[in-house]
């Protein structure tokens, strides 16, 4: 749990974090014929931004360009 705390703390990843939890709010409303298409469609790139963010936290400065570069494609999806 202390590694989820620390987590939260971040402002970026916390803010993706609330995102995610709204999310799966709203993708229980889904309609049932969206909820597996649309709904994952969602859920899959919320994934991959909070993916990238975390990658790119990690890393050294000189080497976020790269994750920049992954998320304007992870963008344009």
């Amino acid at each position: 749990m202390e590694k989820l705390h620390n987590f939260i703390e971040i402002p970026i990843l916390k803010s993706l974090y609330e995102l995610y939890k709204q999310y799966y709010g709203f993708w229980q409303l889904f309609p049932k014929k969206d909820k597996y298409a649309l709904g994952m469609k969602c859920e899959n790139l919320i994934s991959s931004i909070l993916e990238l963010t975390l990658s790119a936290q990690n890393n050294p400065r000189e080497n976020r360009k790269v994750f920049k570069e992954e998320s304007k494609k992870t963008e344009s999806k």
